[in-house]
């Protein structure tokens, strides 16, 4: 009885599999592609993924990591239809990733296996950078309170010298 539930298990988890849609609509997908923010303004973000199907019992859990279909790739496109790609990074079966040095604008990203079918739904994030008004507004701010700085150990070393040398 026990090989005929695993049987039957295994079937649904092969045909759901072998079934899914290759652009994993109507929430047909495997894993939730979650950014960490929606928009960035220092030009870096993180983004994380997990699978859909961990809700089942450990039995069942075996019997579909065996099924498994790991994430191979992250796609990376300036439009929702991917169409031109701009990156399709390896993330090496990872579960999560950081992402670093890209120009203002909209990306949106989904996973890929080594076929490259679509593994999860299409996540978005904004990337604007701060303005150089206000990054040099800062860098000045950080200049003038590196010379106070400065001035104040220098008057101190020559005071502590002065009175050094009064004694």
């Amino acid at each position: 009885m026990t090989l005929h539930v695993i049987a039957v298990i295994f079937s649904i988890a092969t045909f759901s599999s072998a079934a899914k849609s290759s652009d994993c609509e109507g929430g047909d997908c495997e894993f939730e592609l979650t950014p960490h923010e929606q928009s960035s303004n220092a030009g870096y973000f993180s983004v994380e993924w997990n699978s859909l199907t961990t809700n089942q019992s450990e039995d069942e859990q075996v019997l579909l990591d065996s099924a498994y279909e790991a994430p191979k790739y992250l796609q990376l496109a300036t439009n929702e239809g991917f169409s031109p790609e701009l990156q399709l990074l390896d993330i090496g079966y990872q579960d999560k990733i950081h992402l670093t040095g890209y120009d203002d604008g909209t990306y949106f990203l989904r996973l890929l296996d080594e076929q490259q079918n679509v593994l999860s739904n299409v996540a978005s994030v904004t990337v604007a950078h701060h303005s150089y008004k206000r990054v040099w507004l800062v860098f000045g701010i950080g200049a003038v309170m590196f010379v106070i700085l400065i001035g104040y150990m220098i008057s101190r070393a020559f005071r502590s010298k002065e009175t050094s040398t009064e004694d």
